[in-house]
């Protein structure tokens, strides 16, 4: 009996596993407590996410955002550019 309810189990969870999840990358909900500086991604444009550090916008889009380096929206040869906080823009990084 064991057996079979832990193979249902594993069934179930593996079932759960292989279903796509949705982005969540829109997180109006966010709201960053004691000006912290996180970085995050908020609404959909056309081709990415706006980007927010300590609940403010910064220019540009991205689709990945972590500690002031973003992965571009814009597709370049090989994948996306990966781009570097300086403070008032983003320098695209070498490579």
């Amino acid at each position: 009996m064991k057996t079979t309810l832990y193979g249902h189990l594993a069934s179930a969870l593996l079932v759960l596993a292989l279903i796509p999840a949705p982005a969540q990358a829109d997180d109006r909900g966010f709201r960053d407590r004691g000006n912290s500086g996180a970085w995050r991604l908020g609404e959909r444009h056309r081709d990415g996410y706006a980007i927010y550090r300590g609940g403010y916008r910064v220019p540009g889009s991205a689709i990945a955002v972590a500690d002031g380096w973003g992965l571009g929206s814009k597709r370049e040869s090989g994948g996306f550019a990966i781009y570097r906080w300086n403070g008032r823009d983003w320098d695209q990084a070498p490579g």
